[in-house]
């Protein structure tokens, strides 16, 4: 008979199934390299939907850190 346990991680595992299509980026071996300016100019050039956020979190970033 299955414990407890058992029963409760199959439950939580069958339900957070899709985490595993993520698990390349996850678990990786080398971990990303830091963005610099220019990568984050570049997004806020590139991205219309969430240029202007990142644009604004970085200004506020710049004033207030």
């Amino acid at each position: 008979m299955a414990s407890f346990w058992d029963s409760y991680k199959e439950f939580w595992s069958e339900r957070f199934s899709f985490l595993s299509n993520y698990s390349n980026a996850i678990q990786r071996d080398r971990p990303l390299h830091p963005w610099t300016d220019s990568d984050v100019d570049q997004f806020i050039a590139l991205d219309p939907v969430h240029g202007p956020a990142v644009m604004i979190l970085s200004l506020y970033l710049s004033v207030y850190m």
